[in-house]
Parts: C-alpha cells; structure tokens; sequence
C-alpha cells in the first residue's frame, strides 16, 4: 500500500508584499522582489541621473 505524498501548498502573499517601490521627482518604479541587484542598481543608477 503506497501513502500519498501531500501536495506542496504554495503561499500566497498578498500584492505588492517584497515590492520595492521607488518615487524620484515624481517618476514611481517598481521593481520586483525576484528581480537581480544587477537591474536595481541600474535602475536606481538612472532614476539619480535624471533626476
């Protein structure tokens, strides 16, 4: 008699949670929390350029 495996039950947490939100001079960039420090340090990079 073989037992089932009990399926993985995936969080879900609520929008926006490990977002970081960034406003400079009235321009608003949201970068994703899975996103690489490579892309938020050129996106932070460019928002202190233009700004």
């Amino acid at each position: 008699m073989q037992r089932r495996r009990k399926a993985r039950r995936r969080y879900k947490g609520e929008p926006g949670v490990g977002t970081i939100e960034v406003e400079i001079s009235g321009v608003t960039v949201r970068i994703g929390h899975d996103a690489p420090a490579t892309t938020i340090a050129a996106v932070l990079q460019a928002l202190r350029t233009g700004a």
